[in-house]
């Protein structure tokens, strides 16, 4: 006997593009949708008919919990045994995004006693796996990391980053994480005025430098919480402004990596947020 999805509570972890998406087909199944994202703002989430809330929340509530989040130290192991603890009995779970997300040793222990009833995977730690052991379990469904794997899906993605591109170029705002620390809610009008900012106060620092040594470090103390949401673009636009010189073009996307090699630090100094008053 199967069971329905219909009724059925999805948890999505990672409500970037791909987990909007999947919120929008699983709800045509009747699916309720749950759902976890540091970045994406409540509110944007709850117009696609996902309730955000904290993962201690999330977890004891799902029967089918899948990941759409990149592979960094804050979400390697993110569902490990402590998290299958906290989890319904015979919770189901899914990962095309990254192998590491969910801890391999952990989801095999948990599908044993019996915790995890099934698990969907498409990417592994080790690709191809050479322990074979959540491969070959009985309710494991695995895939050789076959995602945007067809035709149509990568003629997509290069038009989908040509046209990103295009838009970069004529200002208008970018859909999706781009690589460097600039978001779609960065790129406010708000934003614009303080990326402009930045960019002004590194070409003064740059200016009032008579040192021919590039400066090993910049600090900016900001006060007041509404500034706090501004540290990842306002750090790189300073960047930008301090290294715009004579051969050199940097922008927001790459000035990280040529303050590296400027001899500056790749990463500057955080920004201090402070209470004004």
């Amino acid at each position: 006997m199967g069971s329905e999805l219909f009724g059925k509570v999805l948890g999505i972890v990672g409500l970037g593009r791909i987990g909007k998406e999947v919120a929008s087909r699983m709800q045509s199944f009747g699916m309720r949708t749950i759902g976890y994202d540091p970045i994406t703002p409540p509110q944007v989430s709850a117009s696609w008919g996902v309730e955000q809330m904290p993962l201690e929340e999330l977890w004891p509530q799902c029967d089918y919990i899948t990941v759409h989040t990149p592979l960094m130290p804050s979400t390697v192991g993110l569902l490990n045994d402590e998290s299958f603890a906290k989890c319904k009995k015979g919770v189901k779970v899914v990962n095309c995004a990254r192998g590491g997300i969910i801890d391999e040793a952990a989801l095999l222990r948990a599908l044993e006693s019996g915790q995890c009833g099934g698990a969907g995977l498409d990417v592994f730690v080790e690709e191809p796996p050479k322990d074979r052991a959540l491969v070959e379990h009985p309710n494991v469904i695995s895939c050789p990391h076959l995602g945007a794997s067809t035709k149509e899906a990568q003629a997509r993605c290069g038009e989908d980053i040509a046209l990103q591109m295009v838009d970069m170029v004529n200002g208008r705002k970018l859909i999706g994480a781009v690589n460097a620390q600039i978001l779609v809610s960065t790129f406010t009008e708000e934003s614009h005025q303080l990326i402009r900012l930045g960019e002004a106060v590194g070409a003064l620092l740059q200016a009032c430098t008579t040192s021919n040594k590039p400066l090993s470090s910049v600090q900016i103390t900001t006060l007041g919480d509404s500034m706090k949401t501004s540290t990842s673009y306002l750090s790189s636009s300073v960047l930008v402004g301090l290294l715009k010189h004579d051969g050199c073009s940097p922008n927001l996307i790459n000035v990280l990596s040529l303050s590296k090699e400027a001899g500056n630090q790749g990463k500057p100094e955080p920004l201090r947020g402070r209470r004004g008053v």
